[in-house]
């Protein structure tokens, strides 16, 4: 069986790179003081914040789209079992 990447897990890669490149990018053309300049330009870093974000959702829809067609569930792995001891043994 061929396992390809869905296209929410491609999206969210183009996203987080686009994004990051955007901030390298800016930073290194806008910012005399390096790098670390760029956090005193907001309009800078928020762009690879939003885009961040975005790539986040899509990534977690992803995720969720393959949790439900696996037919995975959390009762699968937990077990909780409730005893009952009786108060009498206990004073023996």
């Amino acid at each position: 069986m061929e396992r390809v990447m869905r296209w929410q897990y491609k999206v969210c890669l183009f996203l987080l790179l686009l994004g990051w490149t955007a901030f390298l990018g800016l930073a290194a053309y806008d910012t005399n003081t390096g790098y670390s300049g760029i956090w005193y330009h907001f309009e800078h870093w928020s762009v690879s914040l939003v885009l961040s974000v975005v790539a986040a959702v899509f990534g977690l829809f992803g995720l969720g789209v393959d949790i439900r067609e696996s037919g995975w569930k959390l009762s699968d792995f937990i077990k909780i079992e409730v005893t009952w001891e009786d108060e009498e043994e206990d004073l023996d």
